[in-house]
């Protein structure tokens, strides 16, 4: 076989393995970028630097990111964030990533420790700064109530109805109670009722959280939360929920093992 031979070949085998397997993509590295608020891609703001970042400076690099972490001592910031893009036959584009930015201060109002992760690591982030004494954990002088939207609770398209079904979840120190409303099955929303499910904290129940998932927000300034359980319930497998980002750390804090012992 010549080369033009070869190159013909190669150039039939590429289209058949492309139109066989989908699309052939190859992500390569690219100039960091952020996405700012008016969706214009910029620079990343530079990372803070312990002992030597003040807190005015870290204000006026992240003020378009800071969100509200119900947490006052957290300066938290988050961003949509892409380091390569992703190219195919005939199209380019970038990798999107939600990153975290939190820091706190010393009494100098300089920067005394900082964490930058990605929502795919967000629940054992913190998880890890509740366990050494960086955030607060959970205090129950009475249950903690989280009031959420479900978009959908469940996986199973027979109950994707209506996305506006009101969904409470009740934290205690050693359980969580989800309470919902479901349409029933194979019938219309209007015949939905009342189910609630009791979560303990400890794998001793017969129902326990197995992960806690964070997705990019679907509208606004509104955060997915992923439930999943261990054993079947009256709701599913799973059920996902839509609240505010200082809800969702909540769960998050509920979810983590207590601070270890100083």
């Amino acid at each position: 076989m010549n080369l033009r031979g070869f190159s013909c070949w190669l150039c039939f085998s590429f289209l058949v393995s492309s139109s066989l397997c989908g699309c052939f993509s190859v992500s390569v590295k690219a100039k960091p970028v952020v996405m700012a608020p008016d969706l214009k891609e910029i620079q990343p703001p530079p990372a803070p630097v312990v002992g030597t970042t003040t807190r005015q400076q870290v204000e006026a690099l992240y003020r378009d990111f800071r969100v509200d972490s119900g947490v006052p001592e957290l300066y938290w910031a988050r961003m949509s964030r892409s380091d390569s893009k992703e190219f195919c036959p005939g199209c380019s584009q970038r990798k999107w990533q939600t990153v975290n930015m939190v820091a706190t201060f010393d009494s100098n109002q300089v920067v005394q420790w900082v964490r930058i992760f990605s929502d795919v690591t967000l629940p054992a982030a913190v998880a890890s700064m509740v366990q050494q004494g960086q955030m607060p954990s959970l205090k129950f002088s009475s249950p903690v109530t989280i009031n959420a939207v479900r978009y959908p609770w469940t996986s199973d398209e027979r109950y994707l109805r209506d996305d506006q079904m009101p969904v409470t979840v009740v934290l205690e120190p050693l359980t969580l109670t989800v309470s919902a409303t479901r349409p029933g099955r194979w019938v219309p929303p209007r015949s939905a009722r009342l189910v609630t499910v009791v979560a303990p904290r400890a794998n001793a129940g017969t129902i326990s959280v197995e992960y806690l998932g964070f997705e990019r927000p679907h509208s606004g300034k509104v955060y997915r939360i992923d439930l999943w359980f261990k054993s079947k319930n009256d709701l599913a497998p799973s059920i996902h929920f839509e609240t505010t980002f200082a809800e969702a750390l909540i769960l998050a804090r509920w979810m983590a093992p207590p601070p270890t012992a100083q």
